[in-house]
């Protein structure tokens, strides 16, 4: 199957690879390391505390995460629940990047998409995140040389869904925005950023986001697996009108980098 895109490019965290692998062994050193210091915090408590730390965050954000992030307030807002000192949330943040980017797995069907886009398209990565960080999880996953370009928002300075990070993926593959498409779970980030600068948009739905498999929104294709990519993509039909990022909440999916 091909489509009749130039160019195909794609988010990394919840689209590519689990942004929940990990998560579990991270919050269980974060909360080793406290101990090691004297706090009585184990792994269910720290957990707990996250958790309602990151409910809060969701709520207050329409249910995404924020495109300004913080790992390191996250953790420092998580220790404060559970009366321990926010000023060691740096060296908390370490230990939980260092465990948990050692877990990092391919979503399932990820592997196969990117092999059928790489065959007859151009590809290219937008993603949002420190570059480091980003560059350590396509090594670990085996993916640094599956993409054309990389456009990091830590390197780039502007982050999804500005306008101005799609435009430096478009020009760092050589293709107009209407020869691209870019494919994410974040329904504000990806698909409302990728539609308002021009470019199609496939939205990777998660599970109870609402949205029909393989169906057309006002605004994007939607598919629940990365395997569902090339028959979407393959459609002759192309969905309609570019939403406002700030109406594009109906159906979000969740983005989140959790702590």
């Amino acid at each position: 199957m091909s489509c009749r895109y130039r160019a195909i490019f794609f988010d990394l965290d919840g689209t590519l690879i689990d942004e929940e692998a990990g998560v579990p062994q991270a919050r269980a050193a974060v909360a080793a390391s406290l101990r090691a210091r004297g706090h009585a915090v184990d792994a269910a408590a720290y957990s707990a505390a996250s958790d309602a730390v990151i409910r809060d965050l969701l709520a207050a954000n329409g249910g995404e995460w924020p495109f300004v992030w913080s790992r390191e307030a996250v953790i420092a807002d998580t220790l404060a629940r559970l009366g321990a000192p926010t000023a060691i949330a740096g060296e908390m943040a370490e230990v939980y990047l260092r465990t948990r980017i050692g877990h990092v797995r391919l979503l399932d069907g990820a592997e196969a998409a990117l092999d059928w886009a790489r065959a007859g398209h151009r590809v290219g990565l937008i993603t949002n995140g420190p570059g480091s960080e980003q560059r350590e999880k396509l090594r670990r996953a085996g993916l640094t040389a599956s993409f054309e370009s990389l456009t990091i928002s830590g390197e780039a300075g502007v982050s999804k869904p500005d306008g101005a990070i799609f435009a430096r993926a478009l020009a760092s593959l050589d293709v107009e925005a209407g020869e691209a498409v870019h494919v994410g779970n974040s329904r504000a980030a990806d698909v409302a950023g990728a539609r308002a600068a021009g470019l199609d948009a496939v939205w990777l739905r998660a599970p109870g986001a609402g949205g029909a498999a393989g169906a057309d929104t006002q605004d994007c294709r939607v598919i629940t697996s990365m395997r569902e990519l090339p028959a979407a993509l393959s459609s002759n039909e192309t969905p309609g009108e570019t939403p406002d990022a700030a109406t594009a909440a109906g159906g979000k999916g969740r983005s989140r980098w959790p702590a």
